[in-house]
């Protein structure tokens, strides 16, 4: 990363690339299931934006790899890089979870369109979640 003058700006980019496909996707959904958006069936928003979600990820992974990789040293002792960590488990966490226990909701919605209390709870962590990591991303800079 430091032998590159395009590498970190890159691997930025790509970062920046990765939180717009997650949050908009994620962001979406959840709002979705929080009862916005409801000329929007929710089996076509799961459909499309769980595939961005998950790519942006996976990108963001990646890019904060390369970008960890630049100055891991200063990074593994920041706090606020040490609670991004911990709040991207509990996102995925809170993913995974929706997924095993709402799949089958998900898939197929019921008629009158009722998402359970326990599903908007989760969205609603969800989206703070994600936008918390997103925020804390950005303080890391200033920090």
């Amino acid at each position: 990363m430091r032998g590159s003058v395009l590498a970190y700006p890159v691997a930025n980019l790509a970062h920046l690339a990765g939180l717009v496909l997650l949050l908009g996707g994620i962001g979406l959904l959840d709002l979705r299931l929080l009862g916005a958006l409801r000329a929007l069936p929710l089996s076509a928003v799961v459909r499309y934006m769980v595939p961005a979600a998950a790519g942006g990820l996976f990108l963001l992974i990646v890019s904060g790899i390369a970008m960890f990789a630049a100055d891991a040293r200063a990074l593994a002792v920041h706090d606020g890089f040490r609670l991004k960590l911990l709040l991207i488990l509990a996102g995925i966490l809170n993913a995974g979870l929706v997924h095993v226990f709402w799949k089958h909701r998900l898939a197929r919605p019921e008629p009158g369109g009722q998402v359970p209390s326990g599903l908007r709870i989760q969205a609603a962590v969800s989206l703070a979640l994600w936008c918390w990591i997103a925020v804390e991303g950005r303080m890391i800079a200033y920090g």
